[in-house]
């Protein structure tokens, strides 16, 4: 989450807090103080959610990485030369031999290393003449393998990063609307005693604050206060 959010959730978390230890008899009251506690602990959970995502991600990145890295250095750039030897003696095998560069993109690189393992694999006897060990077909696949699951992994975590970031907006959206609702109660309900105001108002004005330098003051809702979308 970042700080806005952090300060959203602060204040729900706070006013929960105090809501339940002055707690009204009406079973309205009762029913919004569940749902409010419940909100803060759906947004706690969805942010654990959006952190296992962004690691995931970031790990199966670093591992797309260097598998590529040690994938083209071992088997593509001795392909490279090979294709040169087979442009002089077996020119049609040569022409679906198609390395990537090392600066191809994720995509290009890909297609052009599965070009080369479907050769190998097709061409077994071609290779074996030029001098390709037995084991390399087999070595490329599997390491082919290992990068399309660090790619799955890559995928699978921002996937859960980005639902959870947008769980945690809506769930907070939602927070914000209960403590809009629970500010105009308990401003009526403690009109007459000013220290259980003063321990409310300290409770949402954690929402109320600003973000950072720059940044609108916003409603509990969420709204801007002239009445913009942030």
């Amino acid at each position: 989450m970042n700080k806005r959010q952090e300060q959203k959730l602060a204040a729900m978390n706070r006013a929960h807090g105090s809501v339940t230890t002055h707690a009204d008899a009406s079973p309205g009251y009762v029913a919004m103080v569940t749902l409010l506690g419940d909100t803060v602990s759906r947004v706690k959970a969805e942010h654990q959610k959006y952190l296992a995502g962004q690691a995931a991600s970031a790990e199966g990145a670093a591992a797309r990485k260097a598998i590529r890295t040690r994938t083209h250095r071992r088997y593509l750039m001795s392909s490279t030369r090979l294709k040169a030897q087979l442009e002089v003696t077996n020119p049609d095998v040569a022409r679906l031999l198609n390395p990537p560069s090392s600066d191809a993109t994720f995509e290009e690189w890909r297609a052009g290393a599965h070009t080369v393992l479907d050769t190998v694999t097709r061409f077994p006897d071609v290779m074996a003449a030029h001098g390709m060990r037995a084991t390399f077909a087999t070595d490329l696949a599997g390491e082919l393998a290992k990068y399309d699951a660090a790619v799955a992994e890559m995928d699978r975590g921002h996937l859960e990063h980005v639902r959870a970031s947008s769980t945690i907006r809506q769930a907070l959206a939602e927070g914000m609307r209960l403590l809009k609702v629970f500010d105009a109660i308990n401003r009526h309900r403690f009109a007459a005693q000013p220290e259980l105001l003063a321990e409310w108002e300290s409770a949402r004005n954690v929402a109320w604050e600003r973000g950072g330098k720059g940044d609108e003051e916003e409603s509990p809702d969420g709204e801007a206060q002239d009445g913009s979308s942030k």
